[in-house]
């Protein structure tokens, strides 16, 4: 699952960051444009996408489930996107929004987003951060050799289910 998630993640990154757009019409010479996308998107899974520590593609946001089984709430949703009316209006509002004040924020980072982070860093890094959680004494200072330390992210390793990862 981390490769694909490696593999996701690289092509989202290559997609939000291109500045042009290749259309090849058939029958036509290909032509650029200014690639000016913007993605969202939606997971039932954590961990979807391999987020480094110094990320600044990605806002994320868990979501409650509360509303997840209420077929009259989406029931009523759907209706809505449906509308003629209301795409309209959407449309509208959006094509005659006064932007010119608009000022670029810088991505917040979530809760979520920091647990994401944590999920994606390669496993050694992992062991580390639970390590010195655990072990670290008075003044910054730890008292373990490196073989104990290594004894135990192996002991660690198959606790948290991987031992595939043992050296």
């Amino acid at each position: 699952q981390i490769i694909l998630n490696k593999k996701y993640t690289s092509t989202l990154k290559e997609k939000i960051t291109c500045k042009f757009l290749t259309i090849e019409p058939k029958g036509f010479d290909s032509y650029q444009i200014d690639h000016v996308s913007r993605y969202i998107g939606f997971s039932n899974k954590d961990n979807i996408l391999n987020v480094e520590s110094s990320d600044r593609r990605f806002m994320m946001i868990k979501t409650v489930n509360d509303m997840a089984n209420n077929v009259s709430y989406h029931t009523n949703i759907k209706g809505q996107m449906d509308d003629i009316n209301m795409i309209r209006s959407a449309f509208k509002y959006y094509a005659t929004k006064d932007i010119s004040d608009y000022k670029p924020m810088i991505i917040p980072n979530t809760v979520y987003k920091a647990e994401q982070k944590m999920a994606s860093l390669p496993y050694t890094l992992k062991f580390l951060y639970h390590y010195f959680e655990e072990h670290m004494v008075k003044d910054n200072y730890l008292e373990k050799q490196a073989e104990e330390i290594y004894t135990e992210y192996i002991n660690w390793c198959v606790k948290m289910g991987n031992s595939t990862r043992v050296p």
